[in-house]
């Protein structure tokens, strides 16, 4: 079975991946690809799902951002789309209207109850599956709204027979709560190392056009310990420097990959700088609402960030080339310029819920006008069935509300005190009674 990806070095894993699609004694598996930022993780899921695509799946997919964490079901509407249209008609009356208010479709007054969104997710995976198999693709997890990763949670947990393949992604050590949710014989876990010195070297050659002297190339691979982005960082710095070493001489560059991409981004523009740290703060970073958020032409500035491969088009979307890039440009500027950027943000913003985190991050002190409508924030998401991004958004407004107004702070703090509690956080609820 061949991808349309070249991957290097990674025949091992990606066969994990191919005999989790092709597995008929256990259709409903679960593989996790997990380890370090930059190992390669993201490639892998990718080839995942190009294979699953040759194999006839029907692909459902999430590639969730670290600005969109704090949204409720961004995750959940990535992965159902344009097929929750085709489901809805099809689920019991009460899922129809929880998922409808969920993913913002139509016109709906109803309170959604977190478990009939995940009841809703689960049935609409189970009917998508009757016609044809199903591969639920989610990529940094580690970043997936919390209520989107209930949803998930639910789903895996209950899926049995059904041809539903799930591939995920995620930075760092393999998490408690799927071993939990998913019975051991349908875990497939996958840990992502480093790269062989030998396929450092071909991948520096495939991607860069680039060829090293042995004693360059051990350097270089010792450095990064094989992982391919940090290896690919420095190889291309090195060239910025000429690409060659004296005998015994250290790398003229950065050893630690926070400062390599911290240099790198140091060398864009002011413009192309305007550019990347909007599309780091958006949840959605289209096009429209980069230039909207920038204020100015931005073809030069978005050419360079382009041409850079600090970030890349997804259709209409801008995401970077590598999350590791996002952070170190949100790093990359002051609190005040950071504030500024937020309230240009607020005011362009198409969501309530997104207008509301941008106005908190906006916001140096209490302010009871902000306050206000992070707490109407908080009662519409809650209506949506999303517990935890309600009690997050109703914390926010007790930390904005002036002390001055007692009354306000009372009562946002008892709803905050709800709102954790529904969550099933009963700690922090706990936590924010003791301030009432």
């Amino acid at each position: 079975m061949s991808t349309a990806r070249h991957l290097v070095g990674r025949d091992q894993e990606l066969g994990a991946i191919l005999r989790l699609l092709e597995a008929s004694e256990q259709p409903s598996g679960v593989g996790v690809l997990w380890g370090e930022a930059g190992i390669g993780k993201t490639t892998l899921w990718l080839a995942g799902i190009d294979a699953a695509a040759a194999q006839g799946y029907r692909i459902m997919s999430s590639r969730p951002s670290e600005a969109e964490t704090g949204l409720s079901f961004a995750g959940l509407a990535d992965l159902l789309g344009n097929a929750a249209g085709d489901v809805l008609p099809e689920l019991p009356p009460i899922q129809q209207r929880a998922l409808a208010a969920a993913l913002l479709l139509g016109e709906s007054g109803t309170h959604a109850d977190d478990r009939a969104v995940a009841a809703a997710f689960l049935g609409a995976l189970r009917l998508l599956a009757g016609d044809r198999p199903v591969c639920l693709a989610v990529d940094d997890v580690q970043w997936l709204d919390a209520a989107s990763l209930a949803a998930l949670r639910y789903g895996l947990a209950r899926l049995d027979r059904e041809p539903v393949a799930a591939l995920l992604a995620v930075r760092g050590d393999l998490p408690a709560w799927l071993r939990r949710a998913v019975p051991e014989e349908r875990l497939r876990t996958v840990e992502v190392g480093g790269l062989s010195v030998g396929a450092i070297q071909e991948l520096l050659r495939a991607r860069l056009d680039a060829t090293f002297p042995r004693p360059i190339l051990i350097r270089l691979w010792e450095t990064s310990r094989g992982n391919p982005f940090f290896a690919l960082e420095l190889a291309t710095a090195l060239q910025r420097r000429g690409g060659t070493l004296a005998p015994g001489e250290e790398l003229p560059i950065p050893s630690d990959l926070d400062e390599l991409l911290h240099e790198r981004v140091d060398g864009l523009s002011a413009a192309a700088l305007e550019v990347a740290r909007a599309v780091a703060a958006l949840a959605d970073p289209t096009v429209t609402l980069v230039e909207s958020a920038v204020g100015s032409p931005t073809d030069a500035g978005l050419s360079e960030t382009l041409a850079a491969r600090i970030v890349e088009l997804d259709g209409e979307r801008l995401r970077f080339t590598h999350p590791l890039l996002g952070s170190a440009v949100a790093a990359r500027q002051t609190p005040s310029r950071r504030r500024s950027l937020h309230a240009r943000l607020a005011d362009i913003v198409p969501s309530a819920e997104e207008r509301a985190h941008h106005l908190a991050l906006a916001t140096p002190k209490p302010s009871g006008e902000v306050a206000a409508a992070v707490e109407q924030a908080a009662k519409n998401v809650r209506a949506r069935g999303a517990a935890a991004a309600a009690a997050e958004l109703a914390e926010l407004a007790v930390r904005l509300t002036p002390p001055e107004d007692v009354e306000d702070v009372r009562r946002r703090v008892l709803d905050c005190a709800d709102r954790h509690r529904e969550a099933g956080d009963g700690r922090r609820a706990i936590a924010q009674l003791e301030q009432a």
